[in-house]
């Protein structure tokens, strides 16, 4: 009877007529089931319903009970063997989480998944390496929110997840694999188990080795969080430096390395050494530069074009990744942490180009804020705050 409501679902009115009499409460009712057969019947037909937004509504008001029935069965251990066998209990447990996937963008249903214990059972599909893809998917769902990511701070989780991006084969980890490793290093508390047992430093080898901007990008949100984890990066600031002397081609890898850099806000830490001795500030320099003359070109193509400045170069550069640009901004100012920093930064034309930016930027609020807070940062500095008072346009 069902296989025949499902095939006459196809047509889409039809479906709609169903519904509004309540297929949905029937269909959760036979979850209750044993009988494979009709277990993947009613997972199919919940899936296809699914998709369409009033059903998943409708899902929602019943996601305890959807969620405690769903959990019993994709927990194979503990129903009869003889019910499971190996083809049927795959093909359940695929339907099982390509539903939960659909439902999985209301954040209510994800809050309900954490709530049901479904990260343990998901993290047990990634071990037994059963639906991988779709469970990693699932995952990523639920990493997306502060509360999900807080179910996945066991170092049995973080563990699995470090060893599979560890033991990886090939070039690039898989991308499914890094969006849940990515999301998961932005929670303090996962961040410190990443760092366990020298795992930050095989981390490092590895987005160093295959130049995986989505390692790097892992690597990024760890940097992110105070404490001991920020002051681990020390041991592989030179490594970082090198990679990005060779990776300015190459925006993707380069947003990432600028982006951690800058996050590395500590105190004692020699930032006036490190522009020194690889030509920090001449670079940033020349990127504020393009960014400017781009910025510039743009104007004029639009017939709105500014007046030049003596900082801002009459050559035309390339048009500049926005994202880098403001990840240069932001590594200005973690360097002003270091009052060495500043004497270095008035005898070039950063702070002029800052301002000039600003001025090319005014629509840009989360670039206009970077900025400010960067010439905030160098005028707590006498040499810097000489050149803002005295040396910058009106």
């Amino acid at each position: 009877c069902f296989h025949l409501l499902l095939n006459l679902a196809e047509d889409t009115s039809i479906e709609v007529k169903m519904v509004k009499r309540g297929i949905v409460q029937y269909l959760l009712v036979l979850l209750s089931r044993k009988t494979p057969e009709l277990l993947i019947l009613v997972l199919t037909f919940l899936k296809k319903l699914s998709i369409f937004k009033e059903n998943k509504d409708d899902m929602t008001l019943n996601m305890n009970d959807l969620l405690s029935k769903l959990y019993r069965i994709i927990t194979t251990e503990n129903q009869p063997t003889e019910m499971f066998v190996h083809n049927f209990k795959k093909g359940i447990q695929s339907l099982i989480l390509r539903l939960l996937l659909n439902l999985s963008h209301d954040q209510a249903f994800r809050a309900g998944l954490v709530r049901h214990s479904f990260v343990p059972r998901l993290f047990e599909l990634l071990n037994s390496k059963t639906n991988l893809v779709l469970a990693l998917q699932l995952l990523y769902q639920i990493s997306i929110d502060d509360p999900g990511k807080v179910a996945f701070s066991t170092l049995d989780a973080v563990g699995l997840l470090m060893k599979m991006i560890l033991e990886y084969k090939g070039e690039r980890v898989n991308i499914e694999l890094m969006a849940v490793a990515v999301n998961v290093a932005a929670n303090r508390r996962c961040a410190e188990f990443v760092c366990e047992d020298n795992g930050l430093k095989f981390l490092v080898r590895r987005a160093l080795k295959t130049k995986d901007a989505l390692l790097l990008k892992m690597v990024r949100n760890v940097a992110l969080h105070q404490g001991d984890v920020k002051l681990l990066f020390l041991d592989h600031i030179d490594d970082l430096m090198h990679l990005l002397q060779k990776s300015l081609t190459q925006p993707d890898i380069l947003v990432e390395l600028l982006g951690t850099l800058a996050s590395l806000t500590i105190p004692e830490f020699d930032f006036a050494k490190l522009a020194e001795v690889y030509g920090l500030l001449d670079m940033l320099q020349k990127r504020l530069a393009m960014a400017v003359a781009a910025a510039a070109t743009s104007a004029k193509a639009a017939g709105g074009a500014r007046p030049a400045t003596a900082a801002t170069p009459s050559a035309v550069g390339l048009a500049e990744d926005d994202d880098v640009t403001l990840e240069v901004v932001a590594l200005l100012a973690t360097m002003a942490i270091d009052e060495n920093v500043a004497p270095m930064v008035a005898r070039t034309d950063v702070i002029a180009l800052l301002i000039d930016l600003m001025i090319a930027k005014e629509d840009d609020d989360e670039m206009v804020l970077q900025i400010i807070y960067c010439i905030y940062q160098f005028l707590l500095h006498e040499g810097t705050r000489d050149v803002l008072i005295n040396q910058t346009r009106e």
